[in-house]
């Protein structure tokens, strides 16, 4: 029977050429299709999600009227200490701005980019100070602070790790920054890469509303009601 099926098969394909070409090259094209974009929401789905807690931890949104009902990945420093305060499952909530170094690498300039955490998101992120002092986020002097930088950029632009005490410029501010510490990296597939950790403005009021901001909820917590 499956023999006598085959045979029928393969006369239609015959029969029907072109039909059959058009019908099996659309098939293929369809299930090539399929799987890449399989991969490339997998991919998407999988951002940040090596994080401990990772599942816990939600980035707050602003819907700002202002731009057209567009939503806004910045807020205010001073929204995590009102939502902490109110919701209590929230269990705590971490923030970090965000910045760009123009750095002379050879003979062209490079981007990269700098994260300005606040302590909180260095613990709740998990990020480990290598080599080096902590000052570069606890200090409130921009002068003794200085920046952290990661293997990987260190390796970029001095060809070894051992760097603590260089200094950097920046070629679009024309600012020089010294190299107090070595810092963890988790890679590219982040949504808050960095190459450089420098010190938070420690502007927590309601008017600067250039964080991006992290709560962390607590276990057993109903998303979709909070």
């Amino acid at each position: 029977m499956i023999h006598h099926y085959l045979k029928i098969a393969y006369r239609n394909l015959l029969k029907y050429r072109t039909q059959s070409i058009i019908s099996i090259i659309g098939l293929a094209i369809g299930l090539a299709c399929f799987a890449l974009s399989t991969f490339w929401v997998q991919y998407e789905m999988t951002y940040d999600d090596f994080h401990k807690d990772a599942e816990r931890i939600y980035l707050v949104r602003m819907d700002d009227c202002h731009f057209g009902g567009h939503y806004s990945d910045f807020v205010p420093y001073a929204l995590g200490n009102h939502l902490k305060t109110t919701y209590t499952e929230i269990e705590d909530f971490c923030a970090s701005g965000q910045n760009t170094l123009f750095i002379k690498n050879g003979k062209q300039i490079t981007e990269y980019p700098m994260l300005m955490p606040d302590t909180t998101f260095i613990r709740m992120m998990d990020i480990k100070v290598l080599e080096g002092d902590n000052q570069f986020f606890l200090s409130t002097s921009p002068e003794k602070s200085g920046i952290a930088i990661t293997e990987k950029a260190a390796q970029d632009l001095f060809g070894t790790t051992r760097v603590i005490g260089e200094t950097i410029t920046d070629n679009n501010r024309r600012h020089e920054y010294r190299i107090s510490a070595i810092v963890s990296d988790w890679g590219e597939h982040s949504n808050f890469k960095y190459a450089f950790m420098g010190r938070t403005n420690n502007d927590t009021s309601w008017d600067n509303a250039n964080y991006r901001m992290l709560i962390k909820i607590k276990p057993g917590t109903n998303v979709d009601v909070l």
